[in-house]
């Protein structure tokens, strides 16, 4: 999220830029924005969703990053026809990379959150197992006992029998 929140003041004030060191020196801290988001993408994924549904995760990512990609140059050669400026193209590019940083941020929020529920029901669980294990050791116990007990008194009914 930080490479996407990095990135939205970089695109509103150097994006436009019209000469060239303007545009060297956006292009440089969008890479470098870029190539963070790129290095820490699967192991926040893995922190995220955990490895039982990483796989997952990663083909829904991809397919989330393809939409872009395949949709971006169209609609904003589009905006460049329409305004034939360049800075629209830039402006668009800014609001979808803050909408993602917001939806990134919410999304995350709201994962932490299902991870710890999960965890605590987990936690109930197997304390529920720990103590229903405690008790059916209770209650073959107390079994044991009550057949201790009922062989003791057979055999004492016996002992009695044959002092007879």
């Amino acid at each position: 999220m930080a490479p996407l929140l990095l990135g939205d003041p970089l695109q509103f004030s150097l994006g436009p830029q019209v000469d060239y060191t303007g545009f060297i020196i956006y292009a440089i801290f969008f890479g470098f924005a870029f190539g963070w988001l790129s290095s820490v993408l699967f192991e926040t994924l893995m922190d995220l969703v955990g490895p039982q549904r990483f796989s997952s995760a990663v083909g829904l990512v991809t397919i989330v990053e393809c939409g872009p990609v395949l949709l971006g140059p169209p609609l904003l050669g589009k905006l460049n026809d329409i305004y034939h400026d360049y800075k629209y193209t830039y402006y668009g590019c800014g609001i979808i990379l803050m909408v993602a940083s917001v939806f990134l941020f919410v999304g995350m929020g709201i994962n932490y959150r299902l991870v710890e529920r999960e965890k605590k029901e987990e936690e109930r669980r197997a304390k529920m197992e720990v103590d229903e294990a405690e008790s059916y050791m209770d209650k073959e116990r107390e079994v044991d006992a009550d057949v201790l007990t009922a062989l003791r008194a057979d055999e004492d009914s016996k002992t009695a029998d044959d002092a007879v």
